[in-house]
């Protein structure tokens, strides 16, 4: 149950990234995700 909603979520997150790459190509998608792995990394870094 929480493992489908939780694909579900994911599958809205692609979603939402898709569209929103189609909608304002002036931002470059790259920069995006680059960002959230720096986010993500350093929220590993602060949690560990």
């Amino acid at each position: 149950m929480i493992y489908t909603s939780l694909f579900f979520i994911e599958q809205n997150v692609y979603l939402l990234l898709f569209n929103f790459y189609k909608l304002s190509p002036i931002i470059p998608i790259q920069g995006v995700l680059g960002a959230l792995k720096q986010k993500s990394k350093f929220d590993f870094y602060t949690t560990s």
